[in-house]
């Protein structure tokens, strides 16, 4: 008995003893054994780690990591509680960081340098449990700052392997982030018969707030959040044999200058659906929404070999307001030095209701190089037919544009395109053809445009583009015989109007700044207008634009005109000066013809599209008396003299107005005139009512020799009176005498040249005498 107590006795002393050197050597074999073992792989060159408290199941203390003053660990509260047992075979039960800041930098434009993110996770022991509170990141730039806070707990569980090592068998954590990086995310991970299983499930509900530090994707607005789920599975530990993940974007809203994309407006969301399987990786993209000068939706999908590097996928879209089905396929590989890509994008058959803009349909085909920061290909394609506003289709369009980047100062890079028919208004009106070829700091083309309605009518353009933003060009249009019997039928002529002619064109336009200048010169050669009865010959016209895109000439532009009849009214040689104002307005500086053996002259007017009525004045020089007195329709008279005066005139919707005009002979020129039908004249003489007077007066008019003559021309109703004084006495006598203080007819005596004065009116409908019937409404309608 007394032996066992003493037995007892001993190994408790013995063990009282080994606790007190384990107590004693505890410090001293954190510092040498477990210390180094926790921090010998952690990428940091200072290393501090100061112990608060220490027991047989706790450590408690500050670390400090530190690579200079850029990268730095301070994690001023850490816990470690492990069992001493458990420690010696490198398992550590519980790890609780609370309070901990870490700052990395990232050196901007050093992509290929190593830092701290760049380094794996490495646990040198094995942790059953890991709790992050209240911890924050700092993610320093050279030109901004991101922090996220972590708040987060894990969970492994481990095996023994036949050598004793321990293997990871399973893995639970939850992450919560706060910040600039709003994030909540579940992560599970199972042993399997070849690795691991690992799923994902993480929820991002503020996009915008993710984006912050990045001003690059920031700018654009985004708005929306994020649900992404996946899984992958592994063969061994970092071998990747499958990987699925599934991205749900609620309220996305991204905007762009010119637009914007996201979800569509009924709140379905996009769906981004990455899947590897072996060596390939399968990727989709449903229901995006775009905006902006072109809107609709979009889907894709795609795949990638990673075996022999070979990619391919397509992509289906429909264009909204028109509705336009677009589908584009794309295949190609990658290679050691670059990357060759081909597609092919076809659209369907549009709705054309209420459509501004159509394409249908559009066949797009190419090759491009993508090798060492270098594209080069060509893109060819082909378009039945391209309406635009309904009213205009462009039809059969190809093109073939090469494709460099960057571009060469000396190799030029050439391509095509034409349009085989334009229709305007279901009128088949030209076709163009056009080259372009590039190189990087410009580029030259050139563009003819044939007239489908008039043969040998062409437009002939070239060019050149200098960059940054300089286009420089020329037009020329040949002279060429046109013809209004072959315009399109949209070009509407007033009724019963042709016109025929050669006419010739030339500009040169720049482009600067996005400032356009330019100026062209046109010319017409020997036209011919005819409307009704009204004819103008021998047109010829020169006229210079030289403030291009403004619509004004020069002052003093001339148009010539051989011959003008206006019913029975004629007039040639004509001299009109004038300058074009704007789109709205012709100003007429200066107009004269010839006129009935003198000169006629107009007063300036303004030929405006918003005037009711044209008014001007006719200054009339020298012109003959009898040929006058024919014009208006006074007929079988001959003689001399001849008349000055003005004409004031209003030209209207109703016709012509005359509107108190007057013309007189020359003072101190007399003349004799023979005027041969005095039966039109008799009843054209008011208050005479002397029959021996009226025939004396009569006979006085067949050959009579006149002192002074006055025309005056005012208009009443639809009608141009006339009234014509005649002051004179026949050029011989006549076989008239007197009696009883009257002039009687006798063959006895000398005969008689009694002093004569006579009033004439005439009444001429000015319909007739112009002959323009409804043609003057007509002009000036299409004025405005």
């Amino acid at each position: 008995m007394i032996k066992k107590a003493l037995l007892l006795f001993i190994f408790l002393l013995t063990l009282l003893c080994c606790t007190v050197l384990g107590l004693f050597f505890l410090p001293s074999f954190t510092d040498i054994w477990l210390i180094p073992r926790l921090t010998e792989n952690l990428p940091f060159a200072t290393r501090e780690i100061n112990l608060l408290r220490i027991s047989p199941w706790q450590l408690h203390g500050t670390v400090i990591l530190a690579n200079g003053e850029e990268d730095r660990v301070v994690l001023p509260d850490v816990s470690l509680h492990f069992s001493p047992t458990a420690l010696i075979n490198g398992v550590i039960d519980r790890i609780e960081i609370n309070g901990g800041t870490i700052h990395m930098q990232e050196k901007e434009g050093k992509s290929g340098e190593k830092t701290v993110a760049d380094y794996p996770l490495l646990l040198p022991a094995i942790c059953k449990n890991l709790t992050i509170k209240n911890s924050t990141v700092f993610l320093h730039t050279e030109s901004r700052t991101a922090f996220f806070m972590i708040n987060g707990t894990v969970q492994t569980r481990f095996k023994s392997t036949d050598t004793g090592k321990k293997q990871l068998q399973g893995l639970q954590a939850e992450i919560n982030l706060d910040g600039f990086l709003p994030l909540t995310a579940d992560i599970q991970l199972k042993e399997n018969p070849k690795g691991y299983a690992i799923h994902i499930a993480a929820t991002l509900p503020d996009i915008d707030r993710a984006t912050v530090s990045v001003p690059s994707l920031h700018e654009y607005s985004p708005k929306g959040s994020m649900f992404l789920e996946g899984d992958l599975e592994t063969e061994g530990i970092t071998k990747i044999s499958m990987a699925e993940i599934k991205a749900t974007f609620t309220g996305l809203h991204i905007s762009r200058e010119n637009g914007s994309f996201g979800t569509s407006p009924s709140g379905k969301p996009v769906i981004l659906h990455i899947r590897k399987k072996k060596n390939k990786i399968f990727s989709t993209i449903q229901g995006i929404f775009f905006s902006g000068p072109v809107s609709g939706s979009v889907d894709f999908s795609g795949e990638f070999d990673l075996s022999d590097n070979r990619f391919s996928g397509s992509a289906q879209s429909l264009l909204h307001s028109p509705a336009i089905p677009l589908k584009i396929t794309f295949s190609g590989r990658q290679k050691n030095h670059g990357t060759t890509l081909r597609f092919t994008a076809k659209t369907g058959a549009p709705a054309r209701d209420k459509a501004r803009f159509t394409v249908s349909p559009l066949n797009l085909g190419g090759n491009l190089t993508l090798e060492e920061g270098h594209i080069s290909g060509r893109v060819q394609g082909t378009a039945g037919s391209v309406f635009i506003e309904r009213e205009t289709e462009l039809k059969d369009i190809s093109f073939s544009i090469p494709v460099r980047f960057p571009l060469s100062e000396k190799k030029k890079s050439s391509g095509s395109f034409s349009i085989d028919t334009v229709n305007y208004k279901d009128n088949t009106i030209a076709g163009l053809e056009g080259t372009l070829s590039y190189s990087r700091n410009s580029a030259v083309f050139g563009v003819d445009v044939r007239a489908a309605f008039q043969p040998g009518l062409s437009l002939q353009c070239r060019g050149t583009v200098t960059l940054p933003a300089f286009l420089r060009g020329e037009c020329t249009l040949p002279e060429t015989a046109v013809d209004s019997a072959s315009l399109p039928s949209f070009i509407a002529l007033p009724p019963e109007t042709s016109f025929s002619g050669r006419i010739q064109a030339a500009a040169r336009f720049a482009i600067k700044n996005s400032i356009f200048s330019g100026r062209a010169q046109t010319s017409l050669s020997n036209g011919t207008l005819v409307q009704g009865e009204t004819r103008l010959e021998g047109i010829n016209l020169n006229m210079t634009l030289p403030d291009l895109p403004h619509v004004r000439s020069s002052p003093g532009q001339l148009c010539t005109i051989d011959a003008v009849t206006l019913g029975k009214i004629s007039l040639n040689n004509g001299r009109i000066r004038f300058r074009i104002e704007d789109d709205q307005s012709v100003f007429i500086e200066k107009g004269g013809f010839s006129w009935c053996g003198g000169q006629v002259e107009s007063s300036s007017f303004r030929l405006s599209r918003t005037a009711e009525k044209l008014k001007t004045t006719l200054y009339c020089d020298r012109l003959k008396f009898t040929q006058l007195l024919d014009q208006f329709g006074i007929k079988d008279t001959e003689g001399e003299g001849s008349l000055n005066g003005k004409l004031p005139v209003i030209l209207s919707k109703t016709g012509i107005t005359f509107d108190n005009g007057f013309l007189f002979s020359t003072p101190g020129h007399s003349g004799i005139v023979h005027f041969n039908n005095t039966g039109q004249l008799r009843e054209n003489m008011p208050g005479i009512d002397q029959t021996p007077y009226l025939d004396y007066s009569m006979q006085a008019l067949e050959n009579f020799s006149y002192n002074w003559t006055r025309l005056t021309f005012n208009s009443e109703a639809d009608d141009l009176l006339i009234k014509m004084q005649l002051d004179g006495k026949p050029a011989t006598p006549l076989p008239f005498g007197y009696k009883n203080g009257r002039i009687i007819s006798t063959e006895q005596g000398a005969g008689l040249q009694h002093p004569v004065r006579l009033d004439l009116n005439f009444r001429i409908p000015l319909t007739e005498l112009f002959r323009y019937g409804k043609n003057m409404q007509s002009i000036m309608e299409n004025m405005q």
